[in-house]
């Protein structure tokens, strides 16, 4: 990552602290988006599996669950 860096050639720690508290949330944001994202696939794939069985066993199959 790049750093800020003072006139002397010293990283300012300020701003490196001012960037990882501002960049905690948007991977937060990101990671429960990505998270949700997958469960919704998740729930799709689940339901055309239960319609796929109930195409090729029967009714009977899909009123056991």
């Amino acid at each position: 990552m790049n750093q800020k860096v003072r006139s002397g050639g010293e990283a300012n720690p300020k701003t490196e602290a001012c960037w990882s508290a501002k960049l905690a949330p948007m991977l937060d944001l990101q990671f429960s988006e990505l998270v949700e994202a997958v469960w919704a696939c998740e729930r799709v794939w689940k339901l055309e599996d239960r319609i796929d069985a109930a195409i090729r066993y029967g009714r009977s199959w899909s009123e056991d669950l």
